[in-house]
């Protein structure tokens, strides 16, 4: 009984992961998207202050491409670890 616990939980957790992947790629396109159609506007430089757009765009894209490697590092340690189930 455990151990079919055990591999459902597994189950779960990946499934989970997965999604987590798939929203994170989702937003990742939009802010590289974004991030076009701001250098396109070819804005001034932003006065101290006020929110720099195209920097924020900037850390949002690698702060989801460092969430996507997470998650799949963590995929990968699930698949070796059911392996034990």
């Amino acid at each position: 009984m455990k151990i079919e616990n055990d591999k459902q939980n597994l189950h779960f957790l990946m499934e989970l992961y997965q999604k987590m992947i798939a929203i994170n790629k989702m937003t990742l396109k939009h802010s590289e998207e974004e991030l076009d159609e701001v250098k396109q506007l070819n804005l001034p430089p932003v006065k101290k202050g006020y929110i720099d757009i195209e920097k924020d765009l900037i850390e949002n894209i690698k702060n989801r491409k460092q969430e996507i490697n997470d998650y799949e590092k963590k995929i990968e340690e699930l698949i070796k670890m059911s392996y034990f189930i």
